[in-house]
């Protein structure tokens, strides 16, 4: 098993280990000054917790070895014995020939399951404390690995094999001037079709294909699934949202938005259009771009959005039932106006009751299919990334016989209780360390002094139901190219919602000064 396995495996243990013991017993590549300190004290309340663990955890069971590693230890003594055994009838024969029976019987009592306990005394847990020393000395890890170097090697002997083993070198020579054309054909080939392949630019927020095979009448689509809890008012809805989109990017003013017809919303030729995957653009907390796929019929199917909300932290979260586009004419006097309109049909999580501890993960679960607000629709360009659910197994599942209510909402799979993973990836984890990831911008604005550019113009706020107050994706359907910007770039949000930097947040304000601007590049 790899490092990167472990790893995986640590990232969902939680969940899985959940309740696992009774009640009594239950328990980056860009580094700043701030996310050190974090380190820190991260690290010494983890000491803290290991010992814990071993003086209350383990001392309350009789932990014993697994036959395996019984077996193992055994085969390793019986070879030990033997071993001395043959070296001292070299030296002395006639003293152990008598004793053959003694040492089998020590042997086989050593068999016996000793009792084992977290072992402490190991460079591993010696070392964690040395870490953030070394980072603030030499720079985060990989900036000085070998690892590169060391597989490199890999490189030359694959290319060996393609030799007659006599005159290599000139062999050699000329396979890595072959591959070297070759990847540079690639790569011209591919910047060549970068207009077809939108999905593969990271400049703009998201891609959707724009394919229109799949499709259904909408009333046909509405009357297949009548009865379905989920889709309960879907058609006025999913008008009210369109246009709200519509009128928010012609209307500075949300009261002038506000007061529109429905009913100035048509469909051309009443058709809805289908997409299976949405692919998200995103920056990373290190300023790197990357990509996430939405795919509503597997399980990369849950997404995170910024939230408005300061009673339900920074971020709300859904599961994306659907992945739709529409041809909309919007009707206003004599002038009519075409547009090319995606969006996602979701389902929302809400916030469920967490336990007091400070470091548990952050607890969700459906709302209930008869509550308002329980499905929306969400405009693509207000996703942030997709986000890792994990189900809480100990709590069980909300329809234990495995019937559900809606099938568009596939809720016979439904767990009564679910966690966010924050530790899925270290993009992930700055998020919730909200403000200290230097790529994600949206996080930033609140922190910029008065006066700053950003006060001239603060775009509108995201509700629950998705509508948004500055639309950049609407487009004309007869002229396609748009880039839309994310919502990582224009929302702003309070810094204090964030629990996980509370003892942070004095040191931050006084970071953020207006006499300091911000420099990342320093």
């Amino acid at each position: 098993m790899a490092a990167r396995n472990f790893e995986d495996l640590l990232q969902c243990a939680i969940p899985v280990f959940d309740d696992l013991l009774p009640r009594p017993h239950d328990t980056l590549h860009m580094h700043s000054d701030l996310t050190l300190d974090i380190l820190d004290q991260t690290t010494t309340e983890l000491g803290k917790q290991f010992r814990r663990f071993k003086a209350n955890v383990c001392t309350a069971y009789d932990a014993r070895e697994l036959d395996k590693e019984v077996n193992t230890r055994s085969r390793r003594q019986a070879k030990e014995a033997a071993r001395q055994t043959q070296a001292g009838k070299g030296k002395n024969p006639s003293k152990h020939e008598d004793k053959p029976d003694g040492m089998a019987e020590s042997v086989e009592r050593n068999v016996l399951h000793r009792k084992v306990s977290l072992n402490l005394h190991t460079y591993k847990f010696h070392s964690l404390g040395d870490y953030a020393l070394c980072i603030r000395r030499l720079g985060t890890t990989d900036s000085y690995s070998t690892e590169a170097g060391e597989l490199e090697h890999r490189t030359g002997k694959q290319r060996y094999l393609r030799t007659d083993r006599k005159t290599f070198v000139h062999q050699l020579t000329q396979i890595e001037r072959h591959q070297t054309r070759i990847r540079r054909i690639k790569n011209h080939l591919q910047q060549s079709q970068s207009h077809e392949a939108a999905d593969s630019d990271p400049t703009i927020h998201h891609h959707i294909g724009l394919s229109e095979k799949i499709n259904d009448n909408i009333g046909s689509h509405l009357r297949l699934r009548e009865g379905d809890p989920a889709m309960k008012n879907y058609f006025s809805r999913l008008k009210d949202h369109l246009l709200q989109r519509v009128l928010s990017s012609q209307f500075a003013d949300l009261d002038q938005a506000a007061h529109g017809d429905i009913n100035q919303i048509l469909f051309k030729r009443n058709r809805i259009f289908h997409h299976n995957i949405a692919c998200i653009n995103y920056t990373t907390y290190d300023t790197r771009r990357d990509q996430d796929v939405i795919n509503p019929k597997t399980s990369h199917c849950n997404i995170m959005v910024l939230s408005s909300s300061s009673e339900s932290g920074h971020y709300h979260y859904a599961n994306v039932l659907g992945i739709h586009h529409v041809n909309t004419v919007v009707v206003r006097g004599s002038y009519q106006t075409p547009h090319q309109m995606e969006f996602l049909f979701v389902r929302w999580y809400e916030a469920a009751d967490a336990d007091s501890c400070r470091m548990a993960l952050d607890h969700i679960c459906f709302s209930l299919l008869d509550s308002e607000g329980a499905f929306g629709f969400l405009n693509p360009v207000d996703v942030l990334r997709a986000s890792h659910i994990i189900p809480h197994f100990s709590k069980g599942m909300h329809h234990a016989d495995g019937r559900g209510l809606s099938g568009m909402a596939r809720d016979r799979g439904d767990w009564q209780e679910y966690f966010v993973n924050r530790f899925v990836d270290r993009d992930m984890l700055m998020r919730f360390h909200y403000g200290l990831g230097v790529g994600h911008v949206y996080s930033h604005q609140d922190m910029l002094p008065v006066g700053s550019p950003s006060d001239v113009s603060s775009p509108q706020e995201i509700t629950v139901d998705g509508r948004e107050g500055d639309e950049h994706e609407e487009i004309d359907s007869e002229n396609s190219e748009y880039e839309p910007t994310g919502v990582e770039e224009e929302v702003l949000f309070d810094q204090e919602q964030n629990g996980s930097t509370e003892s942070i947040i004095e040191e931050l304000d006084n970071m953020f000064t207006i006499e300091h601007k911000l420099d990342y590049e320093s």
